[in-house]
């Protein structure tokens, strides 16, 4: 008995990668979510109820406030146990990958970073979130998995 070999096209990796980087111009940090847009898609049409076509012709008129709303509840930070206000600013949807915006203002001193990501947990099991928070001419990495989705940095 042969058995198929598998191509390269039917190993899925679940991951995402997100980058939080202090802009010292604007005195804010930006955030940027590299997400599988096949993954987001599938995300927000069990939200939604409907498939999701992003970055087509077919992508709903709501699609940013559904993805807006997904972030939110599935990525969280906090500066000393203060919840972090995100705000939303785009997004840029590609056939592969699309780039989720965000950014919020830098708290005037903190001693602990607290990230939390949720993100495609109730889809995928083994997804991994990767964050790089850049700050201070230092980036420190930390890797998220639904058995541990939450990590906190000290100062």
């Amino acid at each position: 008995m042969l058995l198929p070999l598998l191509s390269a096209s039917e190993h899925k990796f679940y991951v995402s990668k997100t980058i939080i980087e202090f802009n010292p111009r604007s005195q804010s940090f930006e955030m940027t979510c590299k997400l599988f847009t096949d993954d987001l898609e599938l995300a927000l049409g069990t939200v939604d109820a409907k498939p999701i076509r992003l970055g087509t012709d077919k992508e709903p008129a709501n699609a940013n406030d559904l993805i807006e709303d997904y972030i939110k509840k599935h990525f969280t930070l906090k500066y000393n146990d203060e919840l972090i206000h995100l705000s939303f600013v785009g997004k840029e949807a590609e056939a592969d990958l699309t780039y989720c915006y965000l950014e919020f203002v830098k708290p005037q001193e903190y001693n602990t970073i607290s990230i939390e990501s949720t993100i495609f947990y109730e889809l995928f099991p083994e997804q991994q979130n990767i964050v790089d928070l850049r700050a201070n001419a230092s980036t420190k990495t930390v890797v998220l998995i639904k058995d541990k989705p939450r990590e906190v940095i000290y100062r």
